[in-house]
């Protein structure tokens, strides 16, 4: 049996694990986008392009001095869940916001998967309330038809 606890005190396992998944996140998303036809959405305030920058930053340089395990490793491993779980839920079809609430499951489990809990603070929490934000600016700018707004079944 593999020491999860150990494999998960060594920085460059953190750092390629965090990678590793900011890449499957973004070929999911590319794979979600083709799959479905194009649609209009509202343009993205300008805000969140340098809060995604500074908070991805932040989380950067909080994974060596206060990563780790997270409850010997089974922390880290519902973190990876999570982060595979937003892959499937990107390409949910009756979710009007899919890229929002696959995007904010993400970012809640990134954090957990390379072990940084203060990443809950710096990337999670921005990023969720701007994927609030902008879905809410979306609902009052064009009203769209699908049942839920970004989790299916919950939002």
């Amino acid at each position: 049996m593999i020491d999860l606890s150990g494999l998960f005190e060594l920085t460059w396992v953190r750092f390629a694990l965090s990678g590793t998944l900011i890449l499957c996140f973004g070929i999911a998303n590319r794979f979600a986008s083709r799959a479905h036809a194009p649609r209009s959405h509202t343009a993205t305030p300008r805000w969140v392009t340098p809060l995604t920058w500074v908070s991805i930053g932040a989380y950067y340089l909080l994974i060596e001095p206060t990563g780790g395990p997270l409850w010997g490793g089974a922390g880290n491993l519902a973190g990876v869940g999570l982060c595979v779980l937003s892959f499937t839920m990107r390409s949910a079809p009756d979710v009007r916001y899919p890229e929002l609430g696959s995007r904010s499951l993400f970012y809640l489990g990134l954090p957990l998967a390379v072990g940084v809990p203060w990443g809950l603070a710096v990337l999670s929490l921005p990023a969720i309330a701007a994927s609030v934000v902008c879905c809410r600016r979306a609902d009052r700018l064009a009203l769209a038809e699908s049942r839920f707004r970004m989790v299916r079944g919950f939002w």
